[in-house]
Order: structure tokens, then C-alpha cells, then sequence
């Protein structure tokens, strides 16, 4: 979780940009202020299921 939105907006396209090299990749979901990372060895609908669980927590 992060102090406002901008913040955790902005942690995540750091992350993403990390992830541009594969051994550092992963999942990353962004809503409002709260940030989840997913390991990319993950299956994608695995994966798709954090981001639903993020979706219906977070407002």
C-alpha cells in the first residue's frame, strides 16, 4: 500500500520497467493506492485471480 494513487502508480511502472528483463518479470496489478506483484511463473489465469481478488477488495 502506498500514501496515494500517484505513488503506487508510479512504484508499479518502476516495477514494469524492471520487468523488461526477464529474469526480473512478474505480474503487477494496480488499484487506487495498493500494488500486488505475482511471481511470472505463475499460470496466467492464476495470476488473473489475484487481480480479480484486488479488484473486488480495493474501491
Amino acid at each position: 500500500m502506498f500514501e496515494d494513487t500517484d505513488s503506487a502508480e508510479a512504484r508499479a511502472e518502476y516495477i514494469q520497467a524492471l520487468g523488461k528483463t526477464p529474469m526480473l518479470a512478474e505480474y503487477t496489478y494496480v488499484k487506487g493506492n495498493v500494488v500486488v506483484r505475482v511471481d511470472k511463473d505463475m499460470a496466467p489465469s492464476d495470476a488473473k485471480a489475484y487481480e480479480d481478488a484486488l479488484n473486488e477488495i480495493v474501491e
